[in-house]
């Protein structure tokens, strides 16, 4: 994510956080939604004329999506992927992430 003012604007997360900004914050949200469509549409197209779908979504009891039950084991993954990244030789990290990235967003 990044905006012209701020090239970076969740550096060092995975996710959102007390810290984020509120453009990271609109940005993950308007990003779920986009991608939950997608999903729905694809989804939609492989069930059969009045079949049905189950969804197990887990929810949170506020709205505010920085509250610790929404992402701090998102924040507690961020440091312990960044600690890992420290470990490790100079030019695996970056092949490390490559991989992290194509695996999750493809």
């Amino acid at each position: 994510m990044n905006d012209k003012s701020n090239p970076l604007i969740n550096k060092g997360k995975i996710y959102i956080s007390k810290t984020s900004p509120a453009a990271a914050i609109e940005a993950y949200q308007i990003q779920f939604q986009k991608d939950f469509f997608s999903f729905l549409m694809a989804r939609s197209k492989e069930v059969v004329p009045g079949g049905r779908m189950v969804f197990t979504l887990k929810a949170r009891r506020f709205a505010d999506p920085t509250a610790d039950e929404s992402c701090l084991i998102w924040d507690y993954l961020g440091q312990a992927l960044q600690d890992l990244v420290l470990k490790v030789p100079v030019g695996l990290p970056s092949l490390f992430f490559s991989i992290f990235f194509i695996i999750k967003f493809k």
